[in-house]
């Protein structure tokens, strides 16, 4: 087959493109529809399990839906562990919501007041609350605007392409079972041994089984690709962003009535701390940079903790409705992000704990009302539930030694937690730890000592609070900062997920000691009452400086691109190809086009890190070499001197012919290592001339050289 240029795909895929105004339309449309589409999916949980506290207006409208997001999470897990479409959660959700919608309506038939609080929520109170969040939504939804559709943008999160890829494998009909098969297939062997999934050449079907079969990270892609089937979308980034918006709109709804109902804020006070908790950089940074689970059901636990709090004031009231809404949110995190079970343990333990130091006292029916409605979510989804255990005993040797993850710039302090502060603020970083100057270093050691204090002051001025909920989430913190820190002396992104995960109460116990602290008197009172707004307009502003930063900075597959590489892979076969892709960028900090470049077209691609690649299944591959051209200096170099080898090529990419396979590769003088060497004889030239330098080429080939094949390992 001939080469084929960019201008050939482009008129296959004419149309996609219909200037400003059509892919505004369609991302409005998407936005709306993915939105009714999950409140009715939601609206018969809301109506049957939401206990009253949590009814309040604004929350109804923001929170249905996500309700209705975390259903279909839940329903496909079953869906998925019998090895059936998970996308059929879709109809089947909105099925069973309307089933319970209806029963409700009859229960409260007689009594039409209490059967019409959801409608009332949506239509009455709130008003400045609903406009806040409107413009929240618009500013979080910018980068999508920025490229013109619904699409995700990325900048360095790489855990994204393995969230849309999996995405993508269930919008396609691959399960589990099929997941399991493609790995063996690749691996030589079946069944495949976990620990050498990544001896696989095939990276999608590495990935598609690192997070289906290992990391048992089913929740997040079934999701995206239900709403993906439901609006008729081709690929599952068309909708990426808006399964995330909503559950991140329903925190700040769930934060702002809590200010409300738990601490008697007034509506303005709730709005101004609920917007600043949206605006922490940490969370915006989990947001943007791919820990979709974790953003996923960072609501659904924060729910959980709120509910914990409400019955240890009273548990004694609607006890079953709280049951079996925990039963409903463990359910939905052992589907989505399994860790937050492990994580809710531990702070059940700590508050045990601390009830006895603190107030010499055993709150035994709160830990019976909580421990049965987890054991009745783990019962919901039981087949995951028996995977879940083999998949903790399997994490726990990675307790030790920092686990997986990355370095984040910085060691966030309190104040930065809260968000005072941005420690990602630098521009072009990923993935690299940075260290502080002498005055940033005093800047937050002074601001982190003043939320100490004003801890400190409402401990002693409020002892009635409930402490032992209070002090659990900053003692595990601590606790993660020594062992990672101190014992295990590896990168702090246990850390990070430590206080990412538990910001919602961190946030709000220095909330509620701040507006402690200005309803006093005296001249250090009036002080604090200046500092307050000044503090508050600092939290926003590091948010909004951070989304203005991600904007510059990431980018994105628009919806004509997804289209435009759909279509070169069904005209080249490329996923009877082999790849040589240079991903040194990932560790020093480059555009990951390629990453998400492999969820439109299926890679068996060797790269960095490449050793001990299982080569059995493609030694007829056709070879490739893939070119970023951001990554050379000459890109019309090498489209003009060689164009005879080129395979396709557009703004972003060349695809570098190499007519050989794979087999033509093998050095059996070595042990049938395979070398880039042969792939590119006659255009090493020029390829070396693009390069950045003639030695980054060099270690580019040497690492290709190191490459092995090994059959049947």
């Amino acid at each position: 087959m001939g080469p084929i240029s960019a201008a050939d795909v482009t008129a296959i895929t004419r149309g996609t493109n219909g200037g400003i105004v059509a892919p505004m339309l369609s991302l409005l449309w998407t936005f709306l529809s993915v939105y009714l589409l999950a409140l009715g999916a939601g609206l018969g949980i809301y109506l049957w399990l939401i206990p009253g506290a949590f009814r309040a207006p604004p929350l109804a409208p923001l929170l249905a839906p996500a309700l209705g997001l975390l259903f279909i999470a839940i329903l496909s897990a079953e869906l998925i562990a019998l090895n059936t479409d998970a996308t059929l959660a879709g109809p089947l959700s909105l099925a069973l919501s309307g089933v319970l919608t209806l029963a409700f309506a009859w229960r409260w038939r007689s009594d039409w007041s209490s059967g019409s609080l959801f409608l009332k929520n949506i239509v009455t109170g709130e008003s400045r609350a609903w406009i806040a969040f409107v413009l929240l939504a618009g500013v979080l939804l910018s980068p999508a605007l920025q490229a013109g559709g619904a699409v995700m943008p990325y900048r360095a999160g790489i855990d994204l392409t393995g969230y849309v890829e999996t995405a993508q494998y269930l919008l396609q009909g691959g399960t589990l079972r099929a997941a399991a098969q493609t790995m063996g297939s690749e691996l030589g062997k079946e069944p495949f041994d976990e620990r050498a999934t990544s001896h696989a050449l095939s990276f999608n079907a590495y990935v598609d089984t690192e997070y289906l079969n290992k990391a048992l990270r089913w929740g997040v892609p079934s999701v995206v690709a239900t709403m993906a089937r439901m609006v008729g979308a081709k690929h599952v980034l068309e909708v990426f962003l808006f399964v995330l918006i909503f559950p991140f709109l329903a925190l700040v709804a769930i934060s702002y009535s809590s200010f409300r109902a738990f601490f008697a804020f007034s509506s303005g006070r709730a709005l101004v701390y609920s917007l600043a908790l949206a605006l922490n950089a940490n969370l915006l940074n989990v947001f943007y940079e791919g820990q979709c689970a974790q953003s996923f059901t960072a609501p659904f636990f924060a729910l959980l903790l709120f509910l914990l709090f409400r019955i240890r004031q009273d548990s004694d009231s609607d006890k079953q409705r709280q049951r079996w809404f925990i039963a409903f949110l463990v359910a939905g995190l052992f589907a989505c992000y399994s860790e937050l079970i492990f994580l809710s343990s531990i702070l059940m333990v700590a508050m045990v704990g601390l009830d006895f130091v603190l107030n010499r006292r055993f709150r035994g029916r709160v830990l019976s009302l909580v421990g049965s409605g987890v054991l009745l979510g783990a019962l919901i989804v039981f087949p995951l539930t028996i995977r879940w255990a083999h998949y903790i005993i399997a994490q726990l040797r990675f307790l030790h030694g920092g686990g997986g993850g990355f370095w984040q710039p910085q060691w966030a302090s309190p104040a930065e937690m809260v968000g005072l502060g941005n420690i990602y603020a630098l521009p072009g970083y990923h993935y690299e730890y940075i260290g502080r100057t002498p005055m940033g270093l005093f800047i937050t050691v002074v601001l982190s000592a003043a939320i100490g204090g004003l801890v400190f002051a409402l401990f002693r001025a409020r002892r009635d609070l409930d402490w032992a909920f209070w002090l659990a989430p900053p003692f595990f913190v601590a606790a993660i900062l020594v062992k990672t820190r101190f014992i295990d002396g590896g990168h702090n992104y246990q850390y990070m997920k430590a206080y990412t995960n538990l910001a919602v109460p961190l946030f709000s116990i220095v909330a509620l000691a701040l507006e402690n602290a200005v309803g006093g008197a005296g001249p250090l009172v009036r002080v604090l009452r200046l500092a307050q707004p000044l503090l508050l307009t600092l939290v926003l502003a590091s948010g909004l400086g951070f989304i203005l930063q991600f904007n510059r900075e990431s980018t994105f597959l628009s919806n004509d691109e997804i289209a435009h590489y759909t279509v070169l892979n069904e005209k080249l076969g490329l996923d009877h190809w082999t790849m040589f892709v240079n991903s040194d960028h990932i560790a020093t900090g480059g555009p990951l086009d390629e990453y998400l470049l492999a969820t439109t077209i299926p890679m068996h691609w060797l790269a960095e890190g490449g050793h001990f690649k299982n080569l059995a299944p493609h030694l007829e591959d056709r070879v490739l070499v893939l070119l970023n051209q951001r990554d050379l200096e000459c890109p019309k170099c090498v489209l003009a001197e060689h164009a005879g080898n080129i395979l396709f090529a557009d703004n972003r990419f060349i695809f570098l012919d190499t007519g050989k396979r794979l087999r033509d590769g093998l050095d059996s003088a070595h042990a049938g290592t395979a070398s880039i060497a042969p792939f590119v004889s006659g255009v090493s030239d020029v390829v070396i001339t693009g390069w950045p330098t003639d030695i980054y080429w060099a270690s580019w080939t040497r690492r290709f050289e190191n490459i092995q094949n090994v059959f049947g390992r």
